[in-house]
């Protein structure tokens, strides 16, 4: 496993809360970018078109949304 899958798996079973930075990151490994920012939620879309909004509040991400992130059939 390299790094970045480390970096990923390390995170996904973190129980609380997540920095902005921290989901940004994995973002930009699978190939997603920051389109906009509306009110509390930071849209990111790929190249292949899917988006991903995440409500943001006080810099933070809830857990949940990084494992559906990472796991979107589940």
């Amino acid at each position: 496993m390299n790094s970045k899958g480390k970096r990923i798996k390390k995170l996904s079973e973190t129980r609380g809360d997540l920095k902005l930075k921290e989901v940004k990151i994995i973002l930009r490994v699978l190939g997603y970018s920051l389109k906009r920012v509306k009110g509390s939620h930071h849209i990111f879309k790929n190249i292949n078109g899917k988006v991903i909004s995440l409500p943001v509040h006080n810099n933070k991400i809830k857990n949940s949304y990084l494992k559906y992130i990472i796991h979107p059939n589940d």
